[in-house]
């Protein structure tokens, strides 16, 4: 998932998907994560990658053709820049606030009392940032991961 991101802001100006989408939209409401994947459909080359099997809440996809948010395990991020090696470019979607799955678009900042949900990786995930890498952070090591990613707000858009 990480290196699709990569190979496409390769191809776009060093620009990820997110940011295209903020540029073109007037709400925030109105982006889904689905756009952003169904964006990098040439360099996933199929939308199984977006599907965890420890996911049991999503179903894998077999083609772009009818792909929607059921078909997802992963949050996107839409402020990620390439100049900001550590930021959260996406990860598994299963981070909470408030005792609920976060959902839609969330601005994560690093005041954001979030944490992973037992569900998926217990209380862990995974998470590509846009250095290439992928960390596998735990709720220990989440608020640091957070603070170390240099922006004043990442808008995360979750399945």
């Amino acid at each position: 998932v990480g290196l699709s991101f990569s190979i496409y802001a390769t191809d776009n100006d060093e620009r990820f998907p997110g940011s295209f989408l903020l540029s073109n939209r007037t709400s925030l409401a109105s982006i889904q994560v689905t756009e952003i994947y169904a964006s990098l459909s040439n360099e996933l080359s199929t939308p199984l990658i977006v599907y965890c099997d420890k996911d049991t809440a999503r179903k894998p996809a077999r083609s772009f053709t009818n792909f929607t948010s059921e078909n997802i395990s992963y949050f996107a991020s839409l402020s990620a820049t390439a100049d900001k090696p550590l930021s959260f470019l996406a990860g598994d979607r299963n981070l909470y606030t408030n005792h609920r799955l976060l959902s839609g678009v969330f601005g994560l900042t690093t005041n954001s009392r979030i944490a992973w949900a037992k569900s998926i990786h217990v209380e862990q995930g995974n998470i590509a940032q846009t250095d290439g890498s992928v960390q596998q952070v735990s709720n220990s090591r989440l608020t640091n991961s957070i603070k170390d990613q240099d922006l004043a707000t990442n808008l995360l858009v979750f399945p």
